[in-house]
């Protein structure tokens, strides 16, 4: 079985591999954090990672819920000012899964924006 903290570098790896530059891990700030932030030419990721311990993944998605997502928002609006050098980057909201257990990524592209869940 694999930790979370495993399972954020699992994570990180998989953006990696895809050709994106990690900016930053665990990115914190008053009102939320974001677990990854991924840039890749004009585009910025900033992704929640959830490891799950049960082998069923089913529904796992409901597990983002609204006051997560108001607050990896939050935590994305005082990332562009701090670092305004990404502040013309289109900016999307992934999610990614890792089963603890087995290992398995399930990764959710543009899972929520300002207005809710996609």
């Amino acid at each position: 079985m694999i930790s979370w903290r495993d399972g954020e570098k699992k994570a990180a790896e998989f953006f990696e591999h895809r050709g994106f530059e990690i900016v930053a891990r665990n990115f914190r700030c008053r009102r939320g954090e974001i677990d990854i932030i991924a840039a890749k030419k004009d585009l910025l990721v900033c992704a929640e990672v959830k490891t799950w311990s049960r082998v069923d993944m089913d529904g796992i998605e409901y597990s983002i819920d609204y006051k997560k997502q108001r607050a990896s928002l939050a935590a994305c609006k005082f990332f562009l000012l701090k670092y305004p050098e990404f502040a013309e980057s289109m900016v999307r909201f992934d999610v990614v899964f890792i089963n603890a257990d087995k290992g398995v990524l399930r990764h959710i592209e543009d899972a929520f924006t300002e207005s809710g869940v996609t």
